[in-house]
């Protein structure tokens, strides 16, 4: 009976360290899938977040396409103005001396070329510091859009950006605009 009452003894003994070892087995299963959740909600919360940030740029990008349209707009009816208005004074100078008036010129500006961006990324390096190069990008609307730590990085970087976006014209005349005596040639 004694013999027996040990061997009960044990019995009961694994089934309650069993039992024991099952629940803890089964809270560490549960805190791990807690964790992975938590882990995986927070990659979720940043993506969601980057996402946010684009959807804005994506608007702003928007906005400026809007904004340059309407100002091609506003710019092709002040050129066809003028357009008439030099017309209607030729036809004057005829009148009034009769003689023609020289042609209408046939220049066309030349296509911006690589070595050009090049170049004017060099220049910009030259005459602007860091924090003028962001004024700049600030001032088309690209502040967020340009990289680099270097004030050669960043300039290379603001040309680029202003390519991809048809800001070079704009880049150039607030170029010209700050350094008059910069070293832009027409």
């Amino acid at each position: 009976m004694g013999a027996a009452a040990v061997l009960l003894g044990l019995a009961l003994a694994v089934v309650a360290i069993s039992w024991v070892w099952r629940t803890a087995a089964r809270s560490s299963i549960i805190e791990r899938l807690e964790r992975s959740m938590v882990s995986n909600q927070s990659r979720l919360d940043s993506n969601q977040n980057r996402l946010d940030a684009q959807e804005a740029e994506i608007d702003d990008l928007r906005r400026q396409i809007i904004e340059l349209r309407e100002g091609r707009i506003v710019d092709h009816a002040l050129l066809q103005e003028w357009i008439n208005y030099a017309r209607r004074l030729a036809a004057m100078f005829t009148e009034a001396t009769g003689k023609e008036p020289p042609p209408e010129p046939e220049h066309r500006p030349r296509p911006i070329t690589t070595a050009d961006m090049a170049r004017l990324a060099r220049t910009i390096e030259a005459h602007y510091s860091l924090d003028e190069i962001n004024t700049l990008a600030f001032e088309l609307g690209i502040a967020s859009s340009i990289a680099g730590d270097t004030v050669e990085a960043r300039a290379r970087s603001l040309v680029d950006v202003a390519r991809k976006r048809g800001l070079i014209a704009r880049l150039i005349q607030l170029y010209r605009e700050q350094r008059p005596n910069g070293g832009l040639d027409d």
